[in-house]
């Protein structure tokens, strides 16, 4: 579907509270990782939720990989 922004699956659960989906749907984003704008966007949404959920080891691994 052209013009659909795929990280609204991300989003959504995200701002209506529901950030313990947010990690769930972030594996099965599935971005183009040459769009350095849109990994970036997952990533942070990523981060966000991993913190509100307080999910230290998964916050941890996440941020070893993008580093």
């Amino acid at each position: 579907m052209e013009g659909f922004d795929i990280l609204y699956l991300m989003k959504t659960p995200f701002f209506m509270g529901n950030t313990g989906v947010v990690p769930a749907e972030a594996s099965q984003c599935d971005v183009n990782e040459e769009d350095q704008t849109n990994m970036t966007e997952k990533n942070l949404l990523l981060l966000r939720a991993l913190t509100v959920l307080n999910d230290i080891e998964a916050l941890k691994a996440l941020v070893q990989s993008l580093l």
